[in-house]
């Protein structure tokens, strides 16, 4: 899709600049407390894939995306192999939590994928200096 294209190489953070963080889960409780961790940061909710793929349609760039793996209409999963079909560049920018209840499926996706997976309650330090160390090491290119 021609309108989804990265921001000019030139657009890569510094270590100033704020994050362009979208987060997917569908426990709104989630949203609000990473929204909130994040608060330094430009951050972008979404409780459906489906929301979060019509903003990515609609232009909105992101450094860094946060992804709950087990939600009920639509996966972790489901959301990343839709963003590498659309946007591989944004792909490589996933961090998955999880609250555990992962499938075989589920299982089998993570372990094709490099992305780092945290698991719920996950350490709020942790998950800072992953967010923080993919979007300041990934150019936009």
């Amino acid at each position: 899709d021609s309108r989804l294209r990265t921001a000019p190489r030139e657009d890569a953070r510094s270590d100033q600049q704020p994050l362009r963080i979208l987060v997917v889960d569908d426990d709104p409780l989630i949203l609000a407390a990473l929204k909130r961790m994040f608060r330094t940061h430009v951050v972008t909710t979404n409780e459906t894939v489906r929301g979060a793929l019509e903003a990515i349609d609609a232009g909105a760039r992101f450094d860094v995306v946060v992804s709950d793996l087990m939600m009920p209409e639509q996966t972790g999963a489901d959301f990343y192999r839709e963003v590498h079909r659309r946007c591989p560049e944004l792909a490589q920018r996933f961090v998955f939590v999880s609250g555990g209840g992962t499938t075989d499926a589920t299982r089998t996706f993570l372990a094709s994928v490099r992305q780092p997976v945290l698991g719920k309650p996950f350490d709020r330090a942790e998950l800072r200096r992953i967010v923080e160390a993919i979007g300041r090491s990934q150019s936009s290119a």
